[in-house]
């Protein structure tokens, strides 16, 4: 291969990935926001997107008055897959947006691009003791900011 080729070659594939990330940005309602604390998933306006660490890959576990408080980026039924971004439907039939399976989230408590204070949200469940038997209440993180 003369080395005309070969840039020609390293040209093409360039094209190519770029044309591909664009479209991923264009077609799929999610952004990358670079911040001191590292890359995060956003919805257009800016808004920190979480997960759910009950959530199963493709299922939501948040329904009811937990997503009045974590609102689900909601997404419509015709909207196309995007790469890492696809739709999973909800237990109301309703469709979500999610990332590798994971459905994504807002935080009520964000008020402005770029807060990120739903990170390591915990929630409390009562567990038995699996020595005594007694129930006690726990907390656990499992709200993160989506991270690519």
């Amino acid at each position: 291969m003369t080395r005309m080729s070969v840039a020609l070659v390293a040209v093409l594939a360039l094209m190519v990935a770029t044309f591909t990330a664009k479209a991923y940005a264009q077609e799929a309602p999610i952004k990358v926001a670079k911040t001191e604390k590292g890359e995060f998933l956003t919805d257009p306006t800016g808004m920190t997107l979480y997960t759910y660490d009950r959530d199963g890959e493709g299922e939501s576990k948040c329904n009811a008055k937990c997503a009045e408080n974590w609102p689900p980026l909601m997404g419509q039924a015709t909207d196309p897959d995007v790469g890492p971004y696809s739709l999973i439907t909800r237990q109301d039939g309703s469709v979500q947006w999610s990332f590798r399976g994971m459905p994504l989230y807002r935080y009520k408590g964000d008020k402005a691009p770029g807060d990120m204070s739903g990170d390591g949200k915990e929630q409390k469940r009562k567990v038995k003791d699996k020595k005594t038997g007694a129930e006690k209440e726990v907390s656990e993180k499992v709200w993160r900011a989506a991270q690519p």
